[in-house]
Protein backbone atom coordinates (compact mmCIF):
# COMPACT_ATOMS: atom_id res chain seq x y z
CA UNK A 1 0.00 0.00 0.00
CA UNK A 2 1.43 3.32 -1.19
CA UNK A 3 1.27 6.56 1.38
CA UNK A 4 -0.81 7.97 -0.11
CA UNK A 5 -3.66 5.09 -0.43
CA UNK A 6 -2.21 4.04 3.40
CA UNK A 7 -3.18 8.03 4.20
CA UNK A 8 -6.82 7.75 2.76
CA UNK A 9 -7.87 4.84 4.68
CA UNK A 10 -6.56 6.16 7.89
CA UNK A 11 -8.57 9.34 6.81
CA UNK A 12 -11.79 7.30 6.24
CA UNK A 13 -11.32 4.68 9.73
CA UNK A 14 -10.75 8.25 11.61
CA UNK A 15 -13.71 9.68 10.01
CA UNK A 16 -15.98 6.28 10.44
CA UNK A 17 -15.05 6.53 13.87
CA UNK A 18 -15.92 9.59 14.77
CA UNK A 19 -19.58 9.43 12.61
CA UNK A 20 -19.59 6.37 15.39
CA UNK A 21 -18.85 8.28 18.19
CA UNK A 22 -21.03 10.96 17.39
CA UNK A 23 -24.01 9.41 16.40
CA UNK A 24 -23.66 7.97 20.13
CA UNK A 25 -23.09 10.93 22.08
CA UNK A 26 -25.78 12.82 19.86
CA UNK A 27 -28.62 10.79 22.23
CA UNK A 28 -29.44 12.53 25.11
CA UNK A 29 -29.38 11.37 28.03
CA UNK A 30 -26.26 8.99 27.00
CA UNK A 31 -26.63 5.66 26.08
CA UNK A 32 -23.99 2.71 26.27
CA UNK A 33 -21.72 2.81 23.51
CA UNK A 34 -19.75 -0.19 21.81
CA UNK A 35 -17.26 -1.46 24.23
CA UNK A 36 -19.45 -0.13 26.95
CA UNK A 37 -21.92 -2.68 27.33
CA UNK A 38 -22.42 -4.23 30.97
CA UNK A 39 -23.17 -7.92 31.38
CA UNK A 40 -27.01 -8.47 32.14
CA UNK A 41 -27.46 -11.65 34.23
CA UNK A 42 -30.37 -13.42 32.94
CA UNK A 43 -30.31 -17.14 34.30
CA UNK A 44 -32.37 -20.07 32.92
CA UNK A 45 -33.89 -20.55 36.46
CA UNK A 46 -33.99 -18.82 39.78
CA UNK A 47 -35.79 -19.03 42.85
CA UNK A 48 -38.07 -16.69 44.84
CA UNK A 49 -39.62 -17.82 48.15
CA UNK A 50 -39.07 -21.58 47.94
CA UNK A 51 -40.77 -20.92 44.11
CA UNK A 52 -38.59 -21.90 40.77
CA UNK A 53 -39.46 -19.73 38.21
CA UNK A 54 -38.06 -19.88 34.69
CA UNK A 55 -37.13 -17.86 32.04
CA UNK A 56 -40.08 -17.22 30.01
CA UNK A 57 -38.69 -14.25 27.51
CA UNK A 58 -36.21 -11.46 27.12
CA UNK A 59 -35.57 -8.90 25.14
CA UNK A 60 -34.62 -5.41 24.43
CA UNK A 61 -36.79 -2.37 24.68
CA UNK A 62 -35.69 0.50 22.33
CA UNK A 63 -36.11 3.81 21.10
CA UNK A 64 -35.83 6.15 18.21
CA UNK A 65 -34.65 9.61 18.78
CA UNK A 66 -33.44 12.09 16.06
CA UNK A 67 -33.57 8.85 13.56
CA UNK A 68 -30.96 6.74 15.64
CA UNK A 69 -32.16 3.95 17.45
CA UNK A 70 -31.20 3.39 21.32
CA UNK A 71 -31.36 0.57 23.58
CA UNK A 72 -33.35 1.82 26.95
CA UNK A 73 -33.29 -1.53 28.61
CA UNK A 74 -33.04 -4.95 28.75
CA UNK A 75 -35.32 -7.30 30.85
CA UNK A 76 -36.16 -10.76 31.23
CA UNK A 77 -39.45 -12.12 32.75
CA UNK A 78 -39.67 -14.97 34.95
CA UNK A 79 -42.67 -17.08 35.66
CA UNK A 80 -43.38 -20.44 37.35
CA UNK A 81 -45.55 -21.65 34.56
CA UNK A 82 -43.74 -20.50 30.87
CA UNK A 83 -46.83 -19.56 28.53
CA UNK A 84 -46.90 -17.03 25.73
CA UNK A 85 -50.63 -15.91 26.67
CA UNK A 86 -50.61 -12.64 28.90
CA UNK A 87 -53.85 -12.79 30.56
CA UNK A 88 -52.54 -16.52 31.67
CA UNK A 89 -49.47 -14.98 33.37
CA UNK A 90 -51.16 -12.43 34.92
CA UNK A 91 -54.45 -13.81 36.48
CA UNK A 92 -51.46 -16.83 37.68
CA UNK A 93 -51.32 -16.30 42.09
CA UNK A 94 -48.01 -17.84 41.69
CA UNK A 95 -44.42 -15.89 42.01
CA UNK A 96 -43.20 -13.81 38.74
CA UNK A 97 -40.19 -11.16 38.49
CA UNK A 98 -38.98 -9.05 35.94
CA UNK A 99 -34.73 -8.31 36.03
CA UNK A 100 -33.86 -5.21 33.60
CA UNK A 101 -30.98 -3.34 33.45
CA UNK A 102 -30.53 0.03 31.98
CA UNK A 103 -28.77 0.84 28.82
CA UNK A 104 -29.84 4.50 28.97
CA UNK A 105 -29.56 7.64 31.71
CA UNK A 106 -33.12 8.66 31.95
CA UNK A 107 -34.07 11.42 34.61
CA UNK A 108 -36.65 11.31 37.09
CA UNK A 109 -39.21 13.45 35.95
CA UNK A 110 -39.24 11.95 32.50
CA UNK A 111 -39.09 8.18 34.21
CA UNK A 112 -42.23 9.69 36.44
CA UNK A 113 -43.97 10.74 33.13
CA UNK A 114 -43.36 7.39 31.43
CA UNK A 115 -44.70 5.64 34.32
CA UNK A 116 -47.67 7.50 34.74
CA UNK A 117 -48.63 7.02 31.64
CA UNK A 118 -48.28 3.46 31.33
CA UNK A 119 -50.56 3.29 34.99
CA UNK A 120 -52.92 5.49 32.58
CA UNK A 121 -53.35 3.33 29.90
CA UNK A 122 -53.25 0.02 32.04
CA UNK A 123 -55.49 0.86 34.58
CA UNK A 124 -59.19 -0.70 34.09
CA UNK A 125 -60.94 1.46 31.63
CA UNK A 126 -58.03 4.01 31.82
CA UNK A 127 -59.34 4.82 35.45
CA UNK A 128 -56.86 4.41 38.35
CA UNK A 129 -59.28 5.70 41.42
CA UNK A 130 -58.96 2.42 42.99
CA UNK A 131 -54.82 2.76 42.77
CA UNK A 132 -54.37 5.73 44.19
CA UNK A 133 -52.27 4.92 47.60
CA UNK A 134 -50.00 2.54 45.75
CA UNK A 135 -49.63 4.87 42.59
CA UNK A 136 -48.27 7.48 45.12
CA UNK A 137 -45.79 4.70 47.25
CA UNK A 138 -44.79 3.64 43.63
CA UNK A 139 -44.50 7.09 41.85
CA UNK A 140 -42.71 8.92 45.20
CA UNK A 141 -39.79 5.88 44.86
CA UNK A 142 -39.35 6.48 41.12
CA UNK A 143 -35.42 7.78 40.73
CA UNK A 144 -33.36 8.76 37.56
CA UNK A 145 -31.84 5.63 36.17
CA UNK A 146 -28.14 5.67 34.90
CA UNK A 147 -26.50 3.05 31.89
CA UNK A 148 -25.80 -0.18 34.08
CA UNK A 149 -28.80 0.11 36.99
CA UNK A 150 -30.50 -3.08 37.46
CA UNK A 151 -34.03 -3.48 39.01
CA UNK A 152 -35.59 -6.56 39.90
CA UNK A 153 -39.48 -6.20 40.15
CA UNK A 154 -41.49 -9.52 42.01
CA UNK A 155 -45.07 -9.73 41.74
CA UNK A 156 -46.55 -11.76 44.45
CA UNK A 157 -50.66 -12.75 44.80
CA UNK A 158 -50.56 -10.02 47.90
CA UNK A 159 -47.91 -7.83 47.14
CA UNK A 160 -45.19 -5.85 44.76
CA UNK A 161 -41.63 -5.77 45.53
CA UNK A 162 -38.95 -3.32 43.91
CA UNK A 163 -35.19 -4.26 44.21
CA UNK A 164 -33.34 -0.95 43.22
CA UNK A 165 -29.78 -0.67 42.66
CA UNK A 166 -29.02 0.39 45.95
CA UNK A 167 -30.17 -2.55 46.95
CA UNK A 168 -33.33 -1.04 48.68
CA UNK A 169 -36.39 -2.73 48.47
CA UNK A 170 -39.72 -0.99 47.85
CA UNK A 171 -42.41 -3.07 49.00
CA UNK A 172 -46.11 -2.07 48.03
CA UNK A 173 -49.44 -3.87 49.31
CA UNK A 174 -52.02 -4.96 46.94
CA UNK A 175 -52.00 -8.27 44.56
CA UNK A 176 -54.12 -6.01 42.49
CA UNK A 177 -51.66 -3.75 42.28
CA UNK A 178 -48.75 -5.99 41.21
CA UNK A 179 -50.92 -7.04 38.47
CA UNK A 180 -51.32 -3.30 36.97
CA UNK A 181 -47.46 -2.40 37.51
CA UNK A 182 -46.65 -6.52 35.74
CA UNK A 183 -49.25 -5.71 33.13
CA UNK A 184 -47.49 -2.09 31.95
CA UNK A 185 -44.78 -4.83 30.26
CA UNK A 186 -47.47 -7.50 29.56
CA UNK A 187 -50.98 -5.83 29.29
CA UNK A 188 -52.89 -3.22 26.43
CA UNK A 189 -50.37 -0.82 26.45
CA UNK A 190 -46.82 -2.07 26.45
CA UNK A 191 -44.09 0.49 26.60
CA UNK A 192 -43.75 -1.19 22.92
CA UNK A 193 -45.25 -4.08 21.18
CA UNK A 194 -41.91 -5.63 20.55
CA UNK A 195 -40.79 -5.88 24.27
CA UNK A 196 -43.89 -7.28 25.31
CA UNK A 197 -43.80 -10.12 22.70
CA UNK A 198 -40.20 -10.92 23.62
CA UNK A 199 -40.99 -11.43 27.07
CA UNK A 200 -44.11 -13.59 26.25
CA UNK A 201 -41.80 -15.58 23.74
CA UNK A 202 -43.93 -15.09 21.46
CA UNK A 203 -42.54 -16.11 17.34
CA UNK A 204 -41.25 -12.00 15.65
CA UNK A 205 -43.85 -13.37 12.66
CA UNK A 206 -46.85 -13.68 15.07
CA UNK A 207 -45.96 -11.02 16.89
CA UNK A 208 -48.55 -8.37 15.60
CA UNK A 209 -51.83 -10.91 15.64
CA UNK A 210 -50.49 -12.45 18.95
CA UNK A 211 -49.66 -8.89 20.77
CA UNK A 212 -53.58 -7.87 20.44
CA UNK A 213 -55.00 -11.40 21.11
CA UNK A 214 -52.16 -11.72 24.44
CA UNK A 215 -55.06 -11.31 26.99
CA UNK A 216 -56.87 -14.39 25.55
CA UNK A 217 -59.10 -14.51 22.01
CA UNK A 218 -60.74 -11.39 20.37
CA UNK A 219 -64.32 -12.96 22.10
CA UNK A 220 -62.68 -12.99 25.63
CA UNK A 221 -61.87 -8.84 25.24
CA UNK A 222 -63.60 -5.88 25.70
CA UNK A 223 -64.41 -3.68 22.08
CA UNK A 224 -62.97 -1.30 24.58
CA UNK A 225 -59.63 -3.28 25.37
CA UNK A 226 -59.26 -3.99 21.53
CA UNK A 227 -60.29 -0.43 20.43
CA UNK A 228 -56.91 0.79 22.64
CA UNK A 229 -54.79 -1.88 21.60
CA UNK A 230 -55.24 -1.22 17.96
CA UNK A 231 -54.67 2.79 18.86
CA UNK A 232 -51.59 1.91 20.54
CA UNK A 233 -50.11 0.02 17.81
CA UNK A 234 -51.08 3.42 15.12
CA UNK A 235 -49.78 5.81 17.68
CA UNK A 236 -46.26 2.94 17.91
CA UNK A 237 -45.99 3.04 14.26
CA UNK A 238 -46.28 6.57 13.68
CA UNK A 239 -43.68 7.42 15.96
CA UNK A 240 -41.65 5.09 14.66
CA UNK A 241 -42.27 6.49 10.75
CA UNK A 242 -41.30 9.78 11.99
CA UNK A 243 -38.30 8.48 13.86
CA UNK A 244 -38.83 10.45 16.69
CA UNK A 245 -40.66 8.68 19.75
CA UNK A 246 -39.63 10.66 22.84
CA UNK A 247 -37.70 8.27 25.58
CA UNK A 248 -40.40 10.01 28.21
CA UNK A 249 -43.37 9.13 26.78
CA UNK A 250 -42.71 5.07 27.43
CA UNK A 251 -40.93 3.15 29.26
Amino acid sequence: MNAACFALTLRLRTSLALLGLAACTLLEPRALCAGEVRAFDAPETLRVEGFELTRNGMGVRRATRFFITADIYVAALYVAERSSNARRILDSPLPKQINLQYRYAIDRDDMRRAWQYSFDKNCPAEDCSDFEAPLEQFLTGVRGVAPGDLYIYRFFEDRSEIVQPSGETLRISGGEFARLLLSTWIGAVPPSEEIKAALLAQSSQGTKSEGTKSEGTKSERTESELAESQRSESETATRAAEGVESVGTRR
